[in-house]
């Protein structure tokens, strides 16, 4: 499975920047998130500790969507005129990528309406 895939190049790429550094430090932010971004796309609910913290399954898996979201990639920019939207992205994207747009719900307590989609 690719979560597997992931995991594994993940711990390759660390064991090899660590080899091939003179004296071990930690990586940077910018390593760190880019293997963090990898990863919480393989594994289908993100990352998380799991039950290394107690047995909670409500902090463990949140339940608001059934099925596997992507990362955040960023906010609806611009009022739509002719069927475009305009999107102010933090990650790159490429043509095929499907975007769910999610609109609040009316309530504290109410979960965000998904809207879009592929």
């Amino acid at each position: 499975p690719s979560y597997v895939a992931a995991t594994t190049d993940a711990y390759r790429k660390g064991l090899d920047r660590l080899r091939a550094l003179p004296t071990p430090t930690p990586p940077s932010f910018e390593e760190t998130r880019a293997v963090r971004h990898d990863l919480g796309l393989a594994f289908s609910r993100g990352l998380h500790t799991g039950w290394l913290d107690g047995i909670d399954n409500q902090k463990l898996v949140h339940g608001k969507w059934s099925k596997k979201r992507g990362p955040y990639v960023g906010q609806l920019s611009g009022k739509p005129e002719r069927g475009w939207l305009y999107v102010a992205t933090t990650e790159p994207l490429k043509a095929g990528d499907g975007l769910v747009l999610e609109v609040s719900g009316s309530g504290p307590f109410d979960l965000p309406r998904e809207v879009g989609g592929r």
